[in-house]
């Protein structure tokens, strides 16, 4: 079972949004080149592959948001672009 099946179904609606609204923020908050930072990138990639653009209509001004944020620098930029291009290649 895809992982986006297997998060509809194991998390319950009520925590959906609260993760969801978090994991951009997280990943951007962990230092840069850690396995966390990349987990992270990765389940964004995934749980956007079931629920973007309906159930996460936030996902992309946050991501944005993030880019264009002067904090961005070096592994961190590279994160935040996996998780983009991951975004746009699962939609297109």
């Amino acid at each position: 079972m895809p992982f986006a099946c297997r998060f509809a179904a194991l998390v319950p609606p009520g925590d959906r949004k609260p993760i969801k609204d978090n994991l951009v923020q997280l990943m951007c908050n962990c230092p840069g080149g850690s396995s966390v930072k990349s987990q992270l990138s990765e389940a964004i990639s995934l749980i956007s592959k079931a629920d973007f653009p309906k159930a996460w209509t936030n996902l992309l001004p946050d991501l944005i948001g993030k880019f264009s944020s002067t904090e961005v620098r070096g592994s961190e930029a590279k994160a935040k672009a996996k998780a983009g291009r991951r975004v746009v290649q699962c939609h297109n």
